[in-house]
């Protein structure tokens, strides 16, 4: 059996040549195509930035206006006892060692086996 390595006279070498010269246009088409777009893309890149940074300044400046408007409220006994309070005072969320991470000894007391579950669900 013959190939069309072998033969520079062979039958399927001009179809070789036909299909490499259609994928050299393709490839020269998508080069031309993205050497175009890239600029556009570049700056449209750029103007959405711009506007996004713009917005974000906008906010920023909006949510510190109403913060300087608000007058500043007295914090009496009352106030205190929130989410702060229970800090203070001593309450120790659910991990038993005080916020939310709970620290390395919460982590073992979570891993600790809670021993067999009785009650009305179980059986004997």
């Amino acid at each position: 059996m013959e190939s069309c390595h072998e033969q520079p006279m062979d039958p399927c070498l001009p179809k070789r040549e036909a299909v490499v010269a259609r994928l050299k246009r393709r490839v020269e088409g998508y080069r031309n195509h993205h050497s175009q777009a890239l600029p556009l893309y570049q700056q449209n890149v750029a103007s959405q930035y711009n506007q996004e940074r713009e917005h974000t300044q906008q906010l920023q400046q909006r949510y510190f206006e109403s913060k300087a408007k608000k007058p500043k409220k007295d914090k009496g006994p009352m106030a205190s006892t929130g989410t702060a309070g229970m800090a203070s005072t001593g309450h120790q969320g659910a991990s038993g060692l005080g916020g939310p991470m709970g620290g390395p000894m919460g982590a073992q007391q979570r891993m600790l086996p809670q021993g067999p579950m009785s009650g009305p669900m179980m059986g004997p």
